[in-house]
């Protein structure tokens, strides 16, 4: 006889802090926002979440969707993009404060990510009052 049933459900694809924690993906996010001016290669964020380079790339993968080289990419963008948007500082400042080899790099990458050059972005930014 079947009193009742029982069902816990949980969202797969959106990590929790706890997830991320656990993984120790959560020091590789730190390292990554606190040192986006250094070179950053995939086995120092492996010796920070304590793991191999391959348990790190599966793990990113499975967390964020994305490798840690993306990774790091993307949070590079996300910065320039803040500042893009909040400062007028140069675009080449701003591409060697967020650790882009040189601004050719940075406005190719940038491009890549968001369909848009650093200036365009900037720009719109202006107008939209962003």
């Amino acid at each position: 006889m079947v009193v009742g049933l029982v069902s816990v459900s949980r969202d797969l694809r959106t990590p929790s802090a706890e997830n991320i924690t656990f993984e120790g993906l959560q020091n590789v996010v730190e390292y990554v926002r606190g040192h986006l001016t250094d070179s950053i290669r995939v086995a120092d964020l492996a010796g920070v979440a304590d793991c191999s380079e391959t348990q790190l790339e599966r793990r990113m993968k499975k967390v964020f969707g994305v490798t840690p080289t993306q990774y790091i990419l993307r949070v590079r963008v996300e910065a320039a993009a803040s500042m893009l948007r909040d400062t007028t500082d140069s675009i080449a400042s701003i591409a060697a404060a967020c650790g882009f080899y040189d601004q050719p790099d940075f406005t190719r990458r940038f491009a890549r990510l968001t369909n848009e050059t650093p200036a365009q972005f900037r720009s719109k930014s202006a107008r939209d009052g962003s």
